[in-house]
């Protein structure tokens, strides 16, 4: 039950951190299968959350490769529990 007390609490601290995105704003921006910097960047614009000039692409494929490759961070943890 612990395990369980801590995640809650985790998620309630990242919700009081966070703000509200407007996802409706992207719903019609098209993205390929395997989306391009630019069409990240583009998202990420249309959700207001514009990367600075300085963001290198390669930190947007970073970006992609974690978005796409489906990893859970919490899947090793459950098997703790």
């Amino acid at each position: 039950m612990l395990a369980l007390d801590c995640w809650a609490t985790e998620l309630h601290a990242s919700f009081q951190q966070t703000r509200r995105l407007r996802l409706q704003r992207a719903k019609d921006l098209p993205l390929s299968a395997a989306p391009t910097t630019e069409e990240v960047r583009t998202l990420f614009a249309h959700l207001e959350l514009a990367l600075p000039d300085e963001y290198a692409d390669d930190g947007i494929d970073e970006i992609i490769k974690m978005a796409l490759g489906n990893a859970d961070p919490y899947q090793k943890a459950a098997r703790w529990g």
